[in-house]
């Protein structure tokens, strides 16, 4: 197992730990209009994505949420991105990459990105899901991101043979460029 999934696997357990099961312990009950496998998928969620906080901070989250609980009887869960919100209240996401992401970039799904230009792309579904994208994922991610690569290609050699871009196409193909560092840096380990 790579150390950045040992990682990952240890914080969604330390989410589980000192957060989920101290509010289910306690009877918070799921909110009301979601189904159960819909609360069990928002828990999984919320310990992919609090992974990163330390014990002591997710014990300050579990007193927020507990002092807060949704409902009319005070007696639920408040929805997943309020408890996201207070998450990132008392312990920001540490800039640069989550080691899921870090894990995806290292593998070859990641060096594919980077070679084949979707890297941007793939970034943004695996910040979304939380989850290491599959070979459909992958597909699908690629697919998408085509219109973009094209894009960007077509802006880069308007520029190489001294075409003028619009404000807009630079100010897009900047950020673009932006994220394919952020992406390329991943995936060599300087950013942590």
């Amino acid at each position: 197992m790579d150390m950045d999934e040992a990682e990952q696997r240890a914080g969604e357990a330390r989410v589980r730990e000192h957060l989920i099961e101290p509010l289910m312990r306690i009877g918070l009950m799921r909110p009301s209009g979601l189904k159960v496998d819909a609360f069990g998928d928002m828990q999984r969620s919320l310990c992919q994505r609090l992974a990163y906080m330390s014990a002591v901070d997710l014990e300050a989250l579990r007193e927020v949420v507990e002092t807060n609980p949704a409902g009319a009887g005070k007696d639920r869960w408040p929805g997943g991105p309020w408890i996201l919100d207070r998450a990132r209240e008392i312990s920001p996401p540490q800039p640069g990459a989550s080691p899921l992401i870090r894990s995806v970039f290292a593998h070859r799904t990641g060096r594919s990105a980077l070679a084949e230009g979707w890297a941007p792309e793939l970034l943004d579904q695996v910040r979304k899901t939380r989850r290491f994208p599959n070979d459909d994922v992958c597909a699908f991610v690629r697919s998408q991101a085509r219109g973009d690569v094209e894009r960007a290609a077509t802006l880069r050699r308007r520029q190489e043979t001294g075409g003028c871009l619009s404000d807009a196409d630079a100010a897009w193909l900047y950020r673009r460029e932006e994220k394919e560092v952020l992406c390329q840096q991943i995936a060599v380990g300087q950013v942590a």
